[in-house]
């Protein structure tokens, strides 16, 4: 039998995202300071922090495409595109660190990595719009509000 989803009794019923807990770990989450009590309390202020990294991550995605779209069209992304070296470059890495992030949600890591595409894609088409391109702004907009 699968320990999956498992549920630990302690007092209360809980249950474990989907990882395995081994009777081990359910012993030491009882015998944690403040038991079960404390490690609810410390997940409820993990959900706050994660709530508030993601709006901030969803600002600076907004940030990031009106960055985009003001230097696409530039003679030096023209030249250097995203290159090691290049006056663009801060761009990608930025964007690529941030979606890596702890905490962030699948739909903003979707959103990023789409942005992502868009840059490589105003980069291989040295900044000229496409049916892509027009697309993908719009999508970009509409999911970030």
């Amino acid at each position: 039998m699968s320990d999956k989803g498992k549920k630990i009794r302690t007092g209360r019923t809980f249950m474990v995202c989907d990882d395995p807990m081994s009777n081990e770990q359910a012993v030491a989450i009882q015998k944690l300071p403040g038991g079960v009590d404390a490690l609810l309390k410390a997940m409820a202020e993990d959900a706050v922090t994660t709530k508030a990294t993601n709006a901030q991550l969803a600002g600076y995605l907004r940030e990031h495409l009106t960055t985009l779209l003001e230097f696409k069209d530039t003679a030096d992304f023209d030249t250097y595109g995203f290159g090691v070296g290049g006056p663009h470059n801060w761009w990608l890495t930025d964007l690529q660190m941030r979606r890596a992030g702890c905490g962030v949600s699948s739909r903003l890591k979707g959103v990023a990595t789409k942005l992502e595409q868009l840059g490589l894609q105003y980069s291989a088409r040295r900044g000229r719009e496409s049916d892509y391109t027009r697309q993908a702004v719009c999508s970009i907009r509409q999911a970030l509000g």
